[in-house]
């Protein structure tokens, strides 16, 4: 059991005990402030700017720097339990000459993992959107393996034209929505799919996520709400499923722990 769970189921059995409470609070503060290899999550937040202002200072912010650009090379080599929804409709859609934008897609994990399932068809374009430290990484990593079908930018309007959107873990760092996004691209996607998506039910706010190697705001979004904006740009949802495994249990604050987390697919319609 995580550490963050486990604290959660024992914090709602200590409300008459608020002494004990406090201490086990105290020391949730330190731990948070310090582990390095936990994922840890503090604190309910009303926007981004409140959270950074709640941030330790015992480690920098952000995946834009050199601990977290390195983090995630063993999964390109495998896949997980919750790729399987995504790899289902990527089996669907994908065809000769698509054009996939992988927001968030670090160094490329997806792309590596994927490949054995959906054997690429002839033209397939692959293209990854993230922060600059981590694209420098994958560019470098592409090189490594000899890879010139995967590309790499910075800049999330690059998926303008681009018929499949993915995201899987990465929404949740943006201030900015999903569906806000989609509005600024002329030719939007006609697929988009989210996966590994806090979703919860009543409560929409932010809160602050240890990665082990730096600290990240991190969105938590209300479901009814985010589903709805996507459509209003034009999408019909296709699917949603649990990722049974993903959770995000926030200590202190138990009633806005999510689990599971979500994976959504959207389809756009068409017009005419």
């Amino acid at each position: 059991m995580l550490l963050g769970e486990f604290l959660v189921k024992v914090v709602r059995k200590l409300k008459k005990f608020p002494i004990i409470r406090h201490w086990l609070q105290w020391e949730y503060e330190r731990t948070f402030a310090t582990a390095t290899d936990k994922n840890l999550f503090r604190g309910v937040y009303g926007s981004f700017d409140e959270a950074l202002n709640a941030t330790p200072s015992t480690k920098g912010v952000g995946y834009d720097q050199p601990g977290p650009a390195n983090m995630y090379k063993g999964r390109a080599a495998q896949v997980f339990p919750t790729d399987y929804p995504v790899l289902f409709w990527l089996k669907q859609i994908v065809t000769v000459n698509s054009k996939i934008f992988d927001f968030g897609g670090h160094i490329g994990v997806s792309f590596y993992a994927y490949e054995s399932y959906l054997g690429y068809p002839e033209g397939t374009t692959w293209k990854i959107c993230d922060v600059p430290a981590v694209t420098k990484v994958g560019l470098a990593f592409a090189k490594e393996k000899n890879r010139m079908d995967v590309s790499f930018t910075n800049d999330f309007k690059d998926a303008d034209g681009y018929d499949i959107f993915m995201a899987s873990g990465s929404l949740q760092y943006l201030e900015k929505p999903l569906a806000d996004m989609l509005e600024e691209l002329e030719a939007k996607p006609s697929h988009v799919i989210v996966n590994l998506l806090p979703l919860h039910s009543t409560y929409e706010y932010v809160t602050v996520q240890n990665i082990g190697t730096a600290f990240c705001p991190y969105k938590i979004f209300k479901k009814d709400k985010f589903i709805q904006q996507v459509c209003d740009q034009g999408y019909v949802l296709v699917d949603s499923w649990t990722n049974a495994e993903k959770r995000c249990p926030i200590p202190f604050h138990e009633e806005y722990s999510v689990k599971p987390y979500s994976g959504l697919y959207f389809k756009r319609v068409e017009i005419g």
